[in-house]
């Protein structure tokens, strides 16, 4: 098969894979006859919202919190209002946004209906302000002046230090959960007490529980969907533990917030249950839909799904892991399809000075091509965000022929993966899936088409 023709085929998979929110939120959130107020968060903010408008639900007013860059749907009702933030670092418009949604809880009476809140991927980047207890705490090593012009420069900090660390997002968010106010488990703190709420979650975080209603759970509370309690109880412990966790590339206002947090310093809510909660694995959702597609444009190929396959594992590493599938797959001979929903991480804190461009799907990519060398298999990698990383690309799709290509164009494979410089190769090779915000945020997705 012509390998142009080839990766097109694998690039529609790819894009069914991405799909939208309708009919998932429709399901998530069905046509509640009677007015509801809406806050939708996150790269998928924009589907849920065009979900809500073809559903008929009657929103009395809404507030959306939309990646920077992302496009509105058309035909959006004026009662919905629109802020965009910043993502994966967060910025000035990360605190505004959290903010707003804080003043528009505040605002909401008996006539706007019942509450339905949605959260998306990338919501704890964009709703990114300091709780007021931190804040309160800092002001025994810093001055109220030195916090307010500091602030943005340490959040910013902070979120690098995520990006760049490798860690896996259950970790992220125990920690963001000790640091902000309205992200990883306190979203709905600012929701007047006893007041009732609908909870959606769409997400790819796949939470580790025996049994799905405990798994929903765990997702309410790590996510960002559990609310606090207004009694605050000290976690000397949970801080403690995160400080001795630390990376030596953390930024010191990492360390001298869990440092005050592990003295009894910073005190927080506990977490309460919410009676009603709906959530959409989003994960398995993009690779039932990239599957369905597989059929249509590889008819004669075996289809071979993996949701939720090691998350939160080294790109490297996964990308030995697919590739060592798909070699088992070309022994057995035939044509095969693999689809894999996936989030891979990235160990940046040995580069020194500013990172390349790139994500981690094109990184992924590039590590798969030593492993798939002179086979007749290829492999496209993709953000269903539209948008891997930074450097405006969604992803990479690579072949067996490209070690060869490597050589003469002389990439040296090893060192481009040590000082992530992949997507630099990628783009000589020409093997960059163009990028463009996409409503939805399903999982990062991985297409595996091996030959006979």
């Amino acid at each position: 098969m012509d390998k142009i023709q080839q990766s097109a085929q694998l690039i529609r998979v790819y894009y069914a894979g991405l799909g939208n929110l309708r009919d998932s939120v429709g399901g998530l959130v069905p046509n509640i006859d009677a007015p509801i107020n809406v806050i939708a968060t996150g790269k998928g903010a924009f589907g849920v919202a065009d979900a809500l408008r073809a559903n008929g639900n009657a929103v009395t007013k809404g507030l959306i919190i939309a990646k920077e860059g992302q496009t509105p749907p058309e035909g959006l009702p004026d009662t919905w209002r629109i802020h965009y933030a910043a993502h994966p670092v967060p910025s000035t418009t990360s605190a505004d946004a959290a903010r707003l949604v804080q003043e528009f809880e505040r605002g909401i009476t008996a006539a706007d209906g019942i509450r339905v809140r949605v959260i998306t991927g990338g919501s704890s980047s964009m709703l990114c302000e300091f709780a007021p207890e931190v804040c309160e705490a800092l002001a025994e090593r810093y001055s109220p002046e030195e916090i307010g012009a500091n602030k943005a420069e340490w959040r910013e900090q902070i979120g690098r230090y995520f990006i760049e660390s490798a860690m896996d997002i259950h970790e992220i968010n125990a920690i963001r959960r000790l640091l902000f106010a309205a992200t990883a488990g306190r979203f709905l703190g600012c929701i007047p007490a006893g007041k009732s709420v609908k909870v959606g979650i769409v997400s790819d975080v796949i939470p580790k529980a025996a049994d799905k209603a405990k798994a929903d759970a765990e997702m309410a509370r790590v996510v960002g969907s559990a609310p606090y309690t207004s009694s605050p109880l000290p976690r000397k412990r949970e801080y403690a533990e995160k400080l001795a966790a630390l990376k030596p590339n953390a930024p010191q206002i990492l360390r001298d917030i869990l440092e005050l947090g592990a003295k009894g310093k910073i005190t927080s809510g506990d977490q309460a249950a919410v009676p009603e909660i709906h959530v959409i694995d989003s994960n398995h959702l993009a690779v039932e839909r990239a599957a369905d597609m597989a059929k249509t444009q590889f008819p004669a190929a075996s289809i071979h799904p993996f949701p939720a396959f090691h998350p939160g594992v080294d790109a490297t590493a996964l990308a030995k892991e697919i590739a060592t599938i798909a070699k088992e797959k070309h022994h057995l001979g035939g044509e095969h399809v693999l689809i894999f929903g996936t989030e891979p991480t990235t160990d940046l804190s040995h580069i020194k000075g500013a990172i390349p461009p790139g994500g981690r799907m094109q990184h992924t990519a590039f590590a798969i091509i030593p492993e798939i060398a002179t086979l007749p298999i290829t492999v496209l990698c993709g953000a269903t965000d539209g948008d891997d990383g930074v450097g405006g690309f969604a992803g990479a799709w690579v072949s067996g022929a490209d070690a060869e290509k490597c050589a003469i164009l002389e990439i040296n494979i090893q060192q481009t993966l040590t000082l992530f410089k992949s997507q630099n190769a990628l783009e000589r090779l020409n093997r960059l899936l163009p990028g463009g915000q996409s409503p939805t945020n399903l999982a990062d997705i991985i297409i595996v088409h091996v030959g006979k």
